[in-house]
């Protein structure tokens, strides 16, 4: 993705080691470093990190937590900026797919946190002006679980999906920016296991579909 280089890109141009890079993602000492399909992305304009201060691992359960939020409200930024793109084209298909799946098990792993008061939900609806250039509506089964047999089938669309999911997650983001860690977590953590979740799985499974057995057309 445009804007972001490897691990091995990195330690080329701060002189140090791939591993020691590698390390430096795991210890959240890379502002905006995110993994994506196991490899780990850098932002170009990062700054390199003083190697004679390595911090010592988080040794409590809030430094432990605190960590775990960082890490998801930095995959959530990633996904939203890819998002903001605007372009949803069938080159950017597996990257998509790997970003929904990274939110999704990352999501699966925040702690248990109880919300505060503040509501940071909009007034108002948004909608980002996609410019989709697949397929944009498809067809899928409500609940896979009900046994009647009328009324199953309802028609989803690409669009209407991502715009459900970035909405979600920007709700959590605002908490985290505000300083509301806790909250943030409890919203994307909520929100996996009903709202934006369903549409983040009927997507992934829409996109996978279109990848390997319909194309684009």
């Amino acid at each position: 993705m445009n804007g972001y280089i490897t691990a091995q890109e990195a330690a080329d141009k701060w002189g140090i080691t791939v591993r020691q890079v590698q390390s430096l993602c795991k210890q959240n000492r890379i502002k905006g470093a995110v993994m994506l399909s196991r490899i780990w992305l850098i932002p170009e304009k990062a700054e390199k990190p003083t190697i004679n201060r390595i911090r010592k691992p988080a040794n409590t359960e809030k430094e432990i937590m605190d960590l775990d939020i960082q890490h998801y409200y930095e995959v959530v930024k990633y996904f939203c900026a890819f998002i903001e793109e605007l372009s949803i084209s069938e080159n950017r298909l597996e990257e998509l797919m790997s970003l929904l799946l990274l939110l999704y098990e990352n999501a699966l792993h925040l702690p248990d946190t109880e919300p505060g008061e503040v509501d940071y939900a909009l007034e108002e609806m948004t909608f980002l002006p996609l410019k989709i250039e697949i397929r944009d509506f498809y067809w899928d089964i409500y609940d896979p679980f009900d046994d009647a047999e009328k009324d199953k089938l309802v028609c989803g669309m690409i669009s209407d999906d991502i715009n459900d999911i970035y909405r979600d997650l920007q709700e959590g983001v605002r908490a985290y920016e505000a300083g509301d860690k806790n909250t943030a977590a409890w919203i994307w953590k909520f929100g996996v296991n009903g709202h934006w979740g369903t549409h983040t799985v009927n997507l992934i499974k829409a996109l996978h579909w279109m990848r390997t057995a319909h194309g684009t057309s």
